[in-house]
């Protein structure tokens, strides 16, 4: 699956850098498709020192209904030194946390008999993590089209879990397998309690990449790195069957979701 997003990306890419140029041979014309970066070296000398630019890998993964495990949505800001040599960057993201991208779900059993039972399940589930960012980068030399950097950057932000606690009563169907007894009406569903928590964030981001410069406006940036943070808030773990207990916690921990981790489309001005 990440082969192919990674594939339509790229597809996505170049169809969006191709364009149409007409030139005069012979008196006539001929039409002939030319990358957008066959530009002129001049339109490259004097580029814009502010450019925004965001993540296009979750746009080609809603295309191909892989947008849940892969979530990384980026909004960036930079801008940049009159030499093109550094960069300030501010920005926001939407990034999986744990619990959104695997959430559990941990079951006892009472009341059992040959045809029926009670789960007793306690669920866990959360949102994606939300964060800010402030950081520097610094880049290769001159205003090359193609130009490697590397970068760090402050990061804080958070994201909520949710905590369900409830007895679901099943019953054994004539193939032998388990299933919510759907005869007892509201019966089969008997809750406990609900919790929310929020966690909080912070650390430092460091990540380096290659950016290509497609004309005087648009660059395409590949980007890797990884985060390390730090962590703190609220857990609840069951205690009973019916009942709760939170917990103050706190951690450590780092997030390196792939090798190639984003693909940004950049807009300079």
């Amino acid at each position: 699956m990440k082969k192919n997003l990674f594939l339509l990306t790229f597809i996505c890419t170049s169809t969006f850098v191709l364009a149409q140029d007409t030139t005069k041979i012979a008196g006539g014309k001929k039409n002939r498709l030319v990358w957008i970066s066959a530009v002129s070296r001049d339109s490259l000398n004097n580029p814009g020192r502010n450019e925004i630019s965001t993540n296009i890998i979750p746009f080609a993964g809603f295309l191909m209904g892989s947008y849940g495990n892969d979530l990384h949505v980026t909004l960036m800001y930079k801008r940049v030194s009159a030499d093109y040599r550094k960069a300030w960057r501010f920005g926001v993201g939407m990034y999986e946390s744990e619990t959104y991208s695997w959430g559990n779900t941990f079951t006892q059993y009472y009341q059992v008999t040959d045809t029926s039972r009670i789960a007793n399940q306690f669920m866990i589930s959360g949102t994606p993590s939300f964060r800010a960012n402030i950081g520097y980068e610094w880049r290769g030399k001159g205003r090359r089209r193609l130009q490697s950097w590397i970068g760090a950057d402050l990061i804080a932000g958070g994201f909520v879990d949710r905590y369900n606690l409830a007895d679901f009563k099943e019953i054994k169907d004539s193939t032998g397998e388990w299933g919510w007894d759907f005869s007892s009406g509201t019966n089969a569903y008997e809750p406990y309690g609900q919790n929310r928590s929020f966690f909080f964030q912070a650390g430092v981001s460091v990540n380096a990449g290659l950016r290509y410069a497609l004309n005087r406006y648009f660059l395409i940036n590949f980007q890797t790195g990884a985060d390390v943070y730090a962590y703190m808030g609220t857990e609840y773990k069951r205690v009973t069957r019916t009942t709760m207990r939170s917990e103050k916690t706190t951690g450590v921990g780092i997030h390196a979701p792939a090798l190639i981790n984003e693909v940004s489309l950049v807009f300079r001005f």
